[in-house]
């Protein structure tokens, strides 16, 4: 269940959090031009534990990334890969474990090289 900013005041106050913070990042890659430039959406621990706020958020993120047509991605099958997500990160400090890190690195990889071929014909 999605809900929709204009019935929710809580969602509409996470949507423009997430327009500014996205309009920000959209300037930097604006600012500092790449041949790829992609922003990903991390989210907390406790947020995680709570599917239906973590996948609201995600809704939310996407959503803006297509307005502002900006490329973005998430962690969601880095997360689904851990069976228990404390090993994933820091309790009460927003940063990821060692597993964590490794396992972000890892997306991050196949994200540019296999699934989206962005980093040309480098092989794993």
């Amino acid at each position: 269940m999605f809900l929709s900013p204009l019935k929710c005041p809580i969602i509409a106050e996470r949507l423009h959090g997430m327009r500014k913070a996205l309009r920000l990042i959209q300037q930097i890659e604006i600012e500092f031009p790449v041949d790829i430039f992609v922003t990903y959406y991390v989210p907390h621990l406790e947020e995680v534990q709570d599917q239906i706020l973590f996948q609201d958020n995600i809704r939310l993120y996407e959503s803006v990334c297509r307005e502002l047509e900006m490329r973005c991605l998430t962690l969601e099958l880095a997360l689904a890969q851990v069976p228990d997500l404390r090993d994933f990160f820091i309790e009460r400090d927003g940063h990821f474990t060692r597993l964590g890190a490794e396992s972000v690195a890892n997306q991050i990889y196949d994200d540019l090289v296999f699934a989206n071929g962005a980093i040309g014909n480098k092989q794993p």
